[in-house]
């Protein structure tokens, strides 16, 4: 009796250890959805950014009296809309990264072909409960440790793009400053 509350202790703590790895794995899907939005919004926001850089740019560009103070709005215009597009770019590579693990790894049934190998499956289907709590832990394990590097992979690619919008922004707001200072020194009119 003894030996058998044993294996039913050692069972339990199976059953907790893939509660928690479950828990943990449910938690690295939900992490990839966050910085899937949050690329997804870096991408519009850089749309946005970048198509005001250009509004406002074309705005200098046409109330400009002094050919003189043209290169400077020009610069600044070709400067914010490359840092946009790059950090565009960025934010979509980081957006498809989609290489997750599932906590079953299917491929362990199937050939190279594609068709089920029917051994394998008996074989996990014949399994007794340690192998099998062995088995879904392993697995669980490995599923948390890849997609944990797919989440770090991504988030270091959302900070670099964060970085680039934030510098984008910068000449957005300089090209803003820039128009009302040559406003007010009466070097640009606004024809409206």
């Amino acid at each position: 009796m003894e030996n058998q509350d044993k294996t039913n202790e050692e069972f339990g703590t199976d059953e907790i250890f893939i509660q928690d790895l479950r828990s943990e794995y449910r938690n690295g899907f939900e992490l990839k959805s966050s910085l899937d939005t949050k690329a997804s919004s870096i991408i519009t926001a850089s749309i946005i950014s970048s198509s005001l850089l250009v509004s406002i740019t074309t705005l200098f560009l046409t109330s400009i009296k002094s050919p003189n103070t043209i290169l400077l709005p020009i610069l600044g215009l070709i400067i914010g809309v490359a840092l946009s597009i790059v950090t565009i770019l960025l934010s979509m590579e980081a957006y498809r990264i989609r290489s997750y693990m599932h906590s079953v790894v299917s491929s362990r049934f199937f050939d190279e072909t594609g068709k089920l190998v029917d051994c394998n499956l008996a074989e996990f289907r014949d399994s007794n409960k340690k192998e099998f709590y062995t088995s879904r832990i392993e697995d669980y394990l490995y599923a948390l440790n890849h997609n944990e590097k797919e989440n770090k992979r991504k988030a270091k690619i959302i900070v670099v793009s964060q970085v680039l919008f934030i510098i984008s922004i910068s000449f957005l707001l300089g090209a803003i400053l820039l128009l009302l200072g040559l406003l007010l020194n009466g070097n640009a009119s606004l024809k409206l």
